[in-house]
C-alpha cells in the first residue's frame, strides 16, 4: 500500500506558458514493467540521439512502482540527466515535477555556475505544474544509507550504529557492472552479512545509471569538465535513484558517505555543497563525515573494531570489478598503507598480502618516492606522476604513511 499523499499545485501562468512554448518534452514515455518493480524512461528522441547511449532503467527489489505519482517516478531520470539539460543550452519541458526537486535543481545549477564559471549553463527544465508530495514518515526513525562495503560507507554505518539503518546498494556502478552476475551475487552476500551483523535492513536496486549517457560527447562540451559522471552526476544521480524507495518507506534522510574533505582541491558532484542543496518530497540528503579524511576513517575503524570486539572488519575498497581487494590499485594501496601506518594488520581488514609484500608493491610502483607533511595522520603524497593523475582525472593517491616507523616495524627500507 502506498504511503504517498500528494497535493497538486498549479504553477504560475508564466511558468506554464514557458513550458508550452519550449515545445521540447524531455520525456517521451515512462514504462513500468509487468513485475511492477522495473521502470524505463524513454527520452526525447533528439535528446537521446545526441546525449544518451541507451534508454535509462532502474529496478527495485521491493517496490510497487504503480503506486507512485509521476513526479516521484521521474526523479531518478531527472537527477541523472539534469546536468545534460543545463549544458545543452536548450529549454525542455516536463509534465509535472516535485516542488522541492524543482527548487533543488535551481540551487544546484547555481553551484555549478560557481564551480565551472567558464561553462555555459543556459539549458532549462520547465515543469508544466509542480506537485507538493507529502512524506509520511516512518515510525522507527530509520535512516537510508548508501552502502558499498567500502571504507567510507562502513565508517559511516558504524559511526551511526545507534541509528536503525536501511542499507541501499546499487548494482550497475562502475565496479559492479550489470553484466557481472557472479560478481554481484558475491558482493550482495557481503552487504547482507554486514546488515545481519549490525542489525540493519538491506535493499538493492539495479540500473544502468553509470553508463547510459554518452560521456565522451558530454566531456567534449566544456574544457572544465573532463569526467562527466564524477564531476556532474555522482551524488546527484545517486540521490535521485533512491528517492522512490525512501519515499515509499517513509524515510526522511539519506546519508551518503563522503570520499573527500576540504583538502581535496577539485570540486565535483559529491560534497556538502551538493547534497546540502538536495531535497525531494520531504527527503533531505546528508553528505556524511566530510570532516574526516580517509586516514581519519582508518583510525576510526580501528577504534570501533576494538570497541565492538571484532576479530576482523572487512572493507572492499578495490576500484576494479572484482570481489576481493587486489592490493595494487590506488584505492587499495591508499587504504592498506594507512592501516599499516597505525600499526594494524591489513589482513584484519580484508587484504590478503603480507605487510612486506604490500610495501614491495608500493615501492615497485614508485609510491615510496614521496614527500610527507609533518601532520599525523595526513601525510599527502606529492609524487609528480600522481600529481599528473590528479590533474587529469580529478583524483590522486593520498597515502598516510610514516616511512621510518614502518621501516623499524618490518625491517623494510622505504
Amino acid at each position: 500500500m502506498s504511503r504517498r499523499i500528494s497535493i497538486v499545485w498549479i504553477c504560475s501562468a508564466s511558468l506554464f506558458v514557458q513550458a508550452k512554448q519550449a515545445a521540447i518534452p524531455l520525456i517521451k514515455a515512462l514504462e513500468i514493467g509487468s513485475n511492477k518493480r522495473t521502470m524505463s524512461v524513454i527520452a526525447n528522441p533528439a535528446f537521446k540521439k545526441k546525449y544518451l547511449r541507451k534508454e535509462f532503467f532502474v529496478e527495485y527489489d521491493d517496490l510497487d512502482l504503480t503506486q507512485l505519482d509521476y513526479t516521484i517516478l521521474t526523479v531518478p531520470f531527472i537527477m541523472n540527466v539534469i546536468s545534460i539539460v543545463w549544458i545543452s543550452g536548450e529549454t525542455y519541458s516536463i509534465e509535472a515535477m516535485d516542488e522541492e526537486l524543482y527548487y533543488s535543481i535551481q540551487r544546484l545549477k547555481e553551484v555549478f555556475k560557481v564551480i565551472y564559471p567558464k561553462t555555459c549553463w543556459d539549458g532549462e527544465l520547465i515543469p508544466e505544474r509542480l506537485v507538493k508530495n507529502i512524506l509520511v514518515s516512518s515510525v522507527n526513525d530509520q535512516i537510508g544509507m548508501l552502502f558499498s562495503n567500502g571504507l567510507d560507507s562502513v565508517f559511516s554505518s558504524l559511526f551511526h550504529r545507534d541509528k536503525k539503518q536501511l542499507l541501499i546498494t546499487g548494482w550497475g556502478q562502475v565496479d559492479i557492472p550489470t553484466k557481472s552476475k557472479k560478481l554481484w551475487s558475491s558482493r550482495k552476500r557481503e552487504m547482507l552479512e554486514f546488515g545481519r551483523t549490525y542489525g540493519h535492513d538491506n535493499t538493492f536496486l539495479r540500473s544502468n545509471f553509470s553508463d547510459f549517457r554518452k560521456h565522451s560527447v558530454l566531456e567534449s562540451m566544456s574544457p572544465e569538465i573532463h569526467e562527466w559522471r564524477l564531476l556532474m552526476v555522482e551524488d546527484i544521480g545517486w540521490s535521485g535513484l533512491v528517492m522512490p524507495l525512501l519515499f515509499t518507506k517513509g524515510l526522511s534522510h539519506l546519508y551518503i558517505a563522503s570520499s573527500d574533505t576540504w583538502d581535496f582541491g577539485f570540486p565535483n558532484a559529491a560534497g556538502p555543497f551538493i547534497e546540502g542543496n538536495i531535497k525531494v518530497a520531504g527527503i533531505s540528503v546528508v553528505h556524511d563525515a566530510f570532516d574526516y579524511s580517509r586516514q581519519d576513517k582508518v583510525v576510526g575503524l580501528s577504534k570501533m573494531r576494538k570497541e565492538l570486539l571484532l576479530d576482523t572488519l572487512y572493507v572492499k575498497v578495490c576500484s576494479h570489478a572484482v570481489d576481493i581487494n587486489c592490493g595494487k590499485c590506488d584505492k587499495c594501496l591508499q587504504t592498506v598503507l594507512g592501516i599499516i601506518a597505525i600499526g594494524e594488520n591489513p589482513r584484519d581488514y580484508g587484504f590478503n598480502d603480507s605487510i612486506e609484500k604490500i610495501l614491495n608493491t608500493a615501492k615497485s610502483l614508485e609510491v615510496a618516492k614521496l614527500t610527507y607533511t609533518t601532520r599525523y595522520p595526513d601525510a599527502i603524497t606529492s609524487h609528480p606522476e600522481l600529481s599528473r593523475i590528479r590533474t587529469e582525472k580529478s583524483r590522486y593517491l593520498s597515502i598516510s604513511l610514516c616511512p621510518t616507523d614502518i621501516s623499524r616495524r618490518v625491517g623494510v627500507v622505504v
